[in-house]
Formats: structure tokens, C-alpha cells, sequence
């Protein structure tokens, strides 16, 4: 019995020791994950603030862009306005409905839209500008895809329009006759590629300056977006210019 009792001692003395080791251990392990803890919590504010202040510079920037988008499309449309108050107040109505719809989507907040609302606001655009210039505008558009597709699809708001609004400045304003601006839209798997062409001359891309400007918006406003995914191409012809803008979308 002394024995049996003896080695009882024995091993309570052992898990004594050994917790006495845990014990000695704990303040360094609760260190440690305090530590591991605070530096987490650092890391996720740290990430939190970067995103955003990266969130608000890409929204003032791209702010910025529309801000410079509109501004003799702005001019022009008023001036028409008031001329046709008077003559034709019908088409003065339906002009400034489409201009009041038009620029009620460039004040709203930083935002991805469908690609239908974007081609619905892409006519109402369009609508003002052949009151404006009449039969020399004329616009062709290829689309064969559902309405339901284009809705389920992504594209920055007033992505289309100061693309629209540059080939008519540098591709319609300039010819004296009819002139044509053509706009395909494909979606293949989950890419979206937008083709507009537009008449041009060495001479009117020389005399109207900053053909480069809108362009060179829509890209950083896509690569804000869709980043590497996105393609944007030129091509200049002997009297066509092309602008071919492709990225992989995201569904709504």
C-alpha cells in the first residue's frame, strides 16, 4: 500500500511539474498572441485606410473626367434648344428631356451600370444630337444580343457616351454631307468588345484638338474597373477611324 501510495505521489508530483511549465509559459504565449493580434488588427486598418483612399482618388479623378467631357456638347444643345422653342417645340421638349436624363447620369455617384442602362443613355445622347445636325448624322448600330444579356452585364456609367461624343465631333461636325458612325457591341463567354468607327481626315483630327482626351478617360476608368483585362486600340484608316475597346465583365 506504501509503495501504490508512493508512486501516486509520484506522478501527481510529475503533472505538477509539468504544469508548473505551462504555467511558467503562459505569460509568453499570451505575449506572443497579443503581439500576432495587434499586428492583424494593424494590418486590416492599415488595408482598410488604403483602400479607402484609393477608393476616393479613383472617384475624384473619374469625377474629374466627366467634368471634362460635356462641355461644347453642353454649349451646342442649348443654343439648339432656344432656337427651336420657337419653331419647333416639340423637338425643343424632346431635346431637353434626353439633355435632362443625360446629365442627371453624370452627377451620380462613382458606379458600375448595366450595359443595357448604358446604351439606353447612349441614345438619349444620340436622340439630341440628330435634332442638331439632322440627316448628316446617321448611326448604325449592330447588336445581336437579348436584352436580358445586356443586363446582366457590367460597364462603367458614361463609358459609351464621350466616345459617341468624340467621333461626332471629330468624325460628323466636320463633313459637309451625311456621315455615318457605326457601333458593334459582341459579348463572347465573359468578354464584352465595343467597336465604334467614325469618318475622319488627317485635316479635322489636325485642327480639333484633344481627340486623345476622351479616349485616354475611357481606358483609366475601364482599367479602374476591369484592370488587365482591358484592351483599348486605335486604328486609323485612309478615311475611317476606329476605336476597339474589349474587358472581361462582371455579372450584375
Amino acid at each position: 500500500t506504501n509503495f501504490f501510495q508512493f508512486g501516486i505521489l509520484k506522478r501527481m508530483s510529475a503533472i505538477g511539474q509539468d504544469w508548473s511549465i505551462y504555467f511558467t509559459h503562459v505569460p509568453l504565449y499570451l505575449s506572443y498572441g497579443i503581439l500576432l493580434g495587434a499586428f492583424c488588427l494593424r494590418y486590416l486598418y492599415v488595408r482598410e485606410q488604403w483602400l479607402h483612399q484609393q477608393y476616393a482618388e479613383l472617384n475624384a479623378r473619374i469625377q474629374a473626367m466627366q467634368a471634362r467631357i460635356h462641355p461644347h456638347f453642353l454649349f451646342n444643345s442649348l443654343n439648339n434648344v432656344v432656337s427651336l422653342i420657337t419653331i419647333d417645340p416639340d423637338k425643343a421638349e424632346s431635346m431637353l428631356i434626353s439633355l435632362s436624363r443625360l446629365f442627371r447620369a453624370s452627377f451620380q455617384e462613382l458606379k458600375l451600370v448595366s450595359l443595357y442602362e448604358e446604351i439606353e443613355l447612349s441614345k438619349q445622347y444620340l436622340i439630341i444630337e440628330q435634332i442638331r445636325l439632322g440627316e448628316r448624322l446617321q448611326v448604325d448600330w449592330k447588336m445581336e444580343i437579348e436584352p436580358l444579356q445586356l443586363k446582366q452585364v457590367t460597364i462603367p456609367l458614361l463609358t459609351l457616351q464621350p466616345l459617341l461624343e468624340n467621333s461626332i465631333f471629330h468624325g460628323v461636325e466636320p463633313m459637309i454631307g451625311k456621315a455615318t458612325i457605326g457601333v458593334l457591341v459582341e459579348i463572347l463567354q465573359n468578354q464584352v468588345s465595343i467597336v465604334i468607327t467614325n469618318p475622319y481626315t488627317d485635316d479635322t483630327i489636325k485642327s480639333r484638338k484633344g481627340h486623345g482626351i476622351a479616349l485616354e478617360n475611357v481606358k483609366q476608368r475601364l482599367k479602374a474597373y476591369y484592370g488587365n483585362s482591358v484592351r483599348f486600340q486605335v486604328y486609323k484608316g485612309e478615311t475611317l477611324y476606329t476605336t476597339i475597346m474589349s474587358y472581361h465583365y462582371q455579372s450584375k
